[in-house]
């Protein structure tokens, strides 16, 4: 070990610092075995910052900071593994890391000191030297990246010459998993961190690792050993990390059917590669042909449905995968009925999936913002389409409906960014409060419009308002309630300026209240909550300015809430609904509300009993409606 440092030091002529860096390799080596460990600590410490005096007084810059990060990363790593052996070995691990790097292009040295990295039998220091592999391949990823093209420089090409040996070995290591690792994520094993440290190997080598990793896989997948084959799929899946879109190119049926079936694996890691490596692979222009085969594609519109339930990691790529899917839907030669079938169930997931990434992360949403437009246009394209026989009709308005619960589960997913689709939506939109089979789905989604756009929405409300205040006349009473709901969205939606809504919304509103039917103790209790939502978002609306326009309607109001609270028929959601249009109306008119002091009188005991309900989201309800009493001292005796 030492004569090589000798030599590496000669060969760049700073003979005078042979001897005090063989004098400190000394000192650190005998204080590992026989010191306590914290003075080793220190000893090390020092012998680090001497070994990087020595390389930037040499002038290898580059190769100074990426020794700085790595034996950083050696300290933090250390710190896991007590022992006085380990500490013994992972001093020598730390001198041959220094050693490895500062070799580099010294062809007859380094590939002695290459076999003595790899990872060994011994947990602790397998693992040390597995982190030195990684931050390796780091380093050149990153220099890969900023500096593209550029070949010539001293850490490139050293996981190329290692990658021989370092393979095999870390293959190895996949093989290690603890029975119940799934239950301590936070521990780290040797096979999750060889299955890293593979997966960064794929990514700076690229399609060379294929035939060192893909004869393992082959040979291990079938085998009924649970290690075995959990080995296998971890391998396959770290080797795709690094697989070049040439290579995608080429994916074969073995290669495809194997990513169908990782999407149903219970190992995470093993999902979230499987999806991203199809979402690449769905991505190619053209797709490759095993692809866009009617038997893959079946058996990737099955597959959809089952992970929608999967967390943002698998679901994200997922949506390329989607988009491209719908599109092929439509320009196939299959039976228009299985069509309408398939394309139901991709509106399903993608529906599911836009509402559960929808403001997750900054990953999920800058991929959602990609795929919208393309996806907006698909959906576009289905309303347009024309069904010639009954059967298709019935069909096609079963898509529709659900091309329609996807464009709001987009609209709420990107949030203000939907303007740019409004436009042309709305005009299929209109047409839907026509069709009695999606009329109730299509206010739904000028609901999500509404919260999405917020106040952008205010230019669009002229056309739909009297398409609205018209609904209300139909003779389907089903339309009713989401139609009071939708005015409160779009009222809370323009604030103030909903105040021009008043004069046409409050009096219908005032005329369903008065609607009692003992028959239809469901429907009245949805109409009930839905004209308590439309006061909501009117009260809320005007409540920065405009707020005394709402004065003369809180009579007709107070005796609305009144006559739900005491109806033995009422459910919670009703319930509830009372006591927010309470806080709204306190909150809106502020000491205004006690010219109403006599009326809400009733609610004092209401509220008290709100306050002893086991329902949690009730009683903190009913507390916040009380503190927008509180300082007009309406209630000064409740509670």
């Amino acid at each position: 070990m030492f004569v090589k440092y000798e030599q590496n030091v000669y060969i760049f002529g700073q003979e005078e610092m042979h001897q005090e860096i063989t004098d400190s390799l000394v000192d650190a080596q005998s204080s590992a075995e026989e010191r306590p460990r914290t003075e080793a600590e220190g000893r090390l410490s020092e012998l680090q910052k001497k070994r990087l005096l020595v390389l930037h007084l040499l002038g290898q810059e580059e190769m100074f900071q990426e020794i700085t990060d790595s034996l950083v990363d050696a300290q933090s790593s250390a710190e896991k593994w007590p022992g006085t052996e380990a500490e013994g070995r992972l001093s020598d691990l730390q001198k041959k890391r220094l050693l490895a790097l500062h070799l580099h292009g010294q062809e007859e040295m380094l590939n002695q000191e290459i076999t003595d990295l790899l990872p060994g039998d011994e947990e602790g220091v397998a693992l040390q030297a597995i982190e030195f592999w990684s931050s390796i391949c780091r380093k050149e990823i990153r220099y890969k990246g900023s500096m593209p093209g550029d070949s010539d420089t001293h850490s490139r090409r050293l996981i190329q010459k290692a990658l021989p040996s370092l393979v095999p070995m870390l293959l190895k290591t996949l093989f290690k998993q603890d029975e119940d690792q799934d239950k301590k994520d936070d521990i780290l094993n040797l096979a999750a961190a060889g299955g890293t440290c593979l997966g960064l190997v794929a990514k700076t080598v690229g399609d060379a690792v294929i035939p060192l990793v893909k004869p393992f896989v082959l040979e291990n997948i079938s085998k009924p050993d649970w290690r075995y084959l959990e080995a296998a799929k971890h391998a396959y899946g770290s080797y795709l990390e690094g697989v070049t879109v040439e290579k995608l190119s080429e994916i074969d049926d073995l290669d495809l059917e194997y990513l169908l079936t990782a999407m149903r694996d219970q190992n995470r890691h093993v999902k979230i590669t499987a999806a991203r490596t199809l979402s690449r692979i769905f991505q190619l222009d053209p797709p490759p042909a095993t692809v866009i085969s009617p038997k893959h594609h079946n058996i990737i519109m099955a597959v959809l449905p089952e992970i929608v339930k999967d967390s943002p990691g698998v679901l994200t790529p997922m949506i390329g995968v989607l988009r491209i899917s719908m599109k092929k839907l439509w320009v196939t030669d299959d039976d228009e009925t299985e069509r309408f079938d398939r394309a139901k169930e991709a509106l399903i997931c993608l529906q599911v999936i836009f509402q559960k990434l929808g403001s997750t992360d900054e990953t999920a949403d800058s991929t959602i913002k990609a795929a919208a437009a393309e996806i907006m246009q698909v959906l576009l394209n289905i309303f347009d389409i024309k069904s010639p026989t009954v059967h298709e009709k019935a069909k096609l308005s079963t898509v529709r409906e659900k091309a329609f619960l996807a464009v709001g589960a987009i609209a709420y997913a990107i949030g203000p960014a939907f303007e740019e689709y409004t436009k042309r939506f709305l005009r299929y939109l209109v047409a839907g409060f026509k069709d009695q089979r999606v009329c109730s789905v299509c206010l739904g989604v000028f609901g999500d419009i509404c919260r999405a756009l917020d106040y952008k929405v205010l230019p669009f409300s002229h056309g739909i308002m009297p398409r609205l205040v018209k609904l209300l006349s139909s003779v389907d009473v089903s339309v009713k309630p989401p139609v009071f709901s939708c005015f409160g969205d779009l009222a809370l939606a323009i604030g103030s300026e909903s105040e021009r809504l008043v004069p046409y919304v409050v009096p219908l509103m005032e005329e369903a209240a008065k609607i009692v039917d003992e028959e239809m103790v469901e429907y009245g209790n949805q109409l009930k909550q839905s004209i308590f939502e439309a006061y909501s978002g009117l009260l809320q609306g005007c409540r920065s300015s405009k707020a005394e326009i709402m004065e003369p309607h809180v009579p007709h109001l107070l005796k609305f809430i009144e006559a739900v609270v005491k109806d033995a028929k009422r459910d919670e959601s009703v319930l509830k609904a009372a006591v927010v249009v309470l806080g709204d109306l306190a909150d809106a008119l502020g000491p205004n509300v006690k010219k109403f002091e006599k009326q809400v009188a009733f609610g004092r005991e209401f509220l008290g009993e709100c306050l002893k309900s086991e329902d949690k989201q009730l009683k903190e309800t009913a507390t916040w409606t009380l503190r927008m009493m509180d300082p007009v001292r309406v209630f000064s005796k409740c509670g």
